[in-house]
């Protein structure tokens, strides 16, 4: 949310009687004993059953069990979910390793990936983190943290968007097409 639309629901919240602003707040306060956070993969998603600390996702033996997308985090699952293709599991990072101020941060938790691999012995861990400067850093460490472990790893196809005019395209991006073509 950026400062404009952060201000615009702060007035309209100053707008609505008082009696809905407290609910809004119990709501919003209650809402982390909602949800569960898978213990295997880190998805959240609407709590089911205390007794079970694992996602519907991870749960469903239907999915391919070894396959795991690693994701930066749930929203990027939920995009790939929406496409109805893929059928494997996720590992979701919560972060990338570039900080807010550009330095390298350890924050996020490829120690627990390089377990559950070790653990599991996918066949394949495909590399889904967003094609952004900091994306494709996050990527490249962990394939450097994964390539010891002897997985196949590979990483989500680049390239032109539909529609779009050669002439507009930068370089890199026309590389990766080019590279990646079939």
């Amino acid at each position: 949310m950026g400062p404009r639309q952060a201000a615009r629901f702060v007035f309209y919240l100053l707008d609505i009687p008082a009696n809905m602003r407290n609910e809004l707040a119990k709501g919003i306060a209650g809402l982390a004993d909602l949800l569960l956070t898978c213990s295997r993969c880190g998805n959240i998603e609407a709590e089911r059953d205390l007794s079970d600390l694992l996602c519907s996702i991870c749960l469903n033996l239907n999915r391919d069990q070894k396959r795991i997308a690693v994701v930066e985090e749930v929203i990027d699952l939920r995009a790939i979910e929406r496409t109805h293709i893929y059928n494997g599991l996720y590992h979701v990072l919560a972060g990338n390793i570039i900080g807010k101020r550009g330095a390298i941060a350890d924050v996020i938790p490829v120690k627990k990936l390089i377990a559950r691999i070790r653990k599991e012995s996918p066949e394949e861990v495909i590399i889904a983190t967003s094609p952004t400067y900091e994306g494709d850093a996050t990527g490249r460490y962990i394939e450097r943290e994964l390539a010891p472990l002897g997985v196949k790893i590979t990483r989500l196809a680049r390239g032109l968007s539909k529609g779009v005019d050669l002439e507009y395209v930068d370089e890199e991006t026309l590389c990766e097409a080019l590279a990646g073509r079939r």
